[in-house]
């Protein structure tokens, strides 16, 4: 059912994914085809925000916070697994991969050495900072929708 902490929680992480994202994109010096990825990674916020901060609220500022953090981790291992699968995808569809074998090793390469490039401090303090004061906004969202 919607209400208007999924939907302040949704806008909001979307929001957060796709500013995130363009800072990211920067750190990963074009590796990465450009296209879409901000709009993909707001879509996965967006998602984040309405089935998993949005449900969840209810528990306090505290709570809020945590919750906020929890979500943006989610969605960071959301999108670096997605976008390994893209990447597998694209080196598959060229038939650059031998056996699935190479495929699952190429993901976990792929994702770990691009969370390892966006381990930076400005990263970690734009998802720390934004998902917790985004987790205490959707608490306060509810509590004065109710």
């Amino acid at each position: 059912m919607p209400t208007a902490s999924k939907l302040s929680a949704a806008l909001l992480f979307a929001a957060l994914a796709y500013l995130a994202s363009l800072v990211g994109l920067r750190l990963l010096h074009g590796e990465l085809p450009a296209g879409r990825i901000p709009e993909i990674n707001a879509g996965i916020g967006l998602l984040i925000g309405w089935f998993f901060v949005g449900r969840r609220v209810g528990g306090g500022l505290r709570m809020g916070a945590s919750n906020g953090l929890t979500a943006t981790i989610l969605g960071l291992a959301l999108v670096l697994v997605l976008h390994g699968l893209l990447h597998v995808l694209r080196l598959s569809m060229r038939l650059n991969l031998r056996d699935p074998m190479e495929a699952v090793e190429t993901l976990i390469e792929f994702t770990v050495l691009n969370a390892v490039k966006l381990a930076t401090p400005s990263m970690a303090m734009l998802l720390i900072l934004g998902g917790a004061l985004i987790g205490t906004m959707v608490e306060l969202v509810s509590r004065r929708a109710s």
